[in-house]
């Protein structure tokens, strides 16, 4: 072969082997990520857990929102007076006034309804006494004690029937059956005082009826 023939064959192996450098560090470049390559990844990787943090806070504020609040589901009163059936009941605490009376079984055929605001809210622990026609008018800051020929209409604790007892406040069917028990059992009550000896008529009860009650 002539000096051409072999320095063309030089060339075209020096062709062929850089031919491979160049494919060999391509595929490097590949598998092995440059410096800049790998800092712009971690970088990335960086952002996407900032974001997840910041997303955290309005996810646990979001359960913080949807937690239930404790309400008050009922409350207990107490009616007496121009019903049916004075007692105390629970009731829904958005319940109103109505809604007593009809728990209690409807007013009598004698309540003085234009007295009651029967729309009225009401509240745990409170009194609502439903007048009865004929019951005198109290005016506020009046003075309340029963003048001396007011006797007679006083409720007697000697000789009233369970339903006259029950118009007392915070008198209901079952007091008022003990209040005569104890009458039949110890004979007639010598003082109004005395029906705090009768179980149930607290200190409390007794304050709210000792107006309203006499011994003859």
């Amino acid at each position: 072969m002539g000096g051409d023939g072999r320095r063309g064959l030089a060339w075209a192996a020096a062709g062929l082997v850089a031919l491979g450098v160049a494919v060999g560090a391509f595929s490097l470049g590949r598998v092995y990520p440059g410096p800049d390559q790998g800092a712009a990844a971690d970088e990335a990787a960086d952002m996407s857990e900032l974001r997840l943090d910041d997303e955290a806070p309005t996810e646990t504020l979001a359960r913080a929102e949807a937690t239930p609040q404790l309400v008050i589901s009922s409350v207990v009163v107490y009616i007496s007076g121009a019903v049916a059936q004075p007692d105390t009941y629970a009731l829904p605490a958005d319940a109103r006034v109505h809604d007593v009376v009809l728990a209690a079984g409807g007013l009598t055929e004698d309540a003085a309804t234009d007295r009651v605001n029967l729309a009225d809210r009401i509240a745990d622990a409170q009194h609502i006494h439903i007048p009865h026609s004929g019951d005198a008018l109290v005016a506020q800051g009046e003075d309340t004690a029963a003048p001396a020929n007011a006797a007679a209409e006083l409720i007697s604790l000697n000789s009233a029937s369970p339903a006259e007892l029950e118009e007392l406040p915070r008198v209901g069917p079952a007091l008022a059956e003990r209040i005569i028990e104890w009458r039949g059992a110890n004979g007639p009550f010598q003082s109004v005082e005395d029906v705090q000896k009768v179980k149930g008529v607290s200190a409390s009860v007794f304050d709210e009826i000792k107006d309203l009650i006499s011994v003859e």
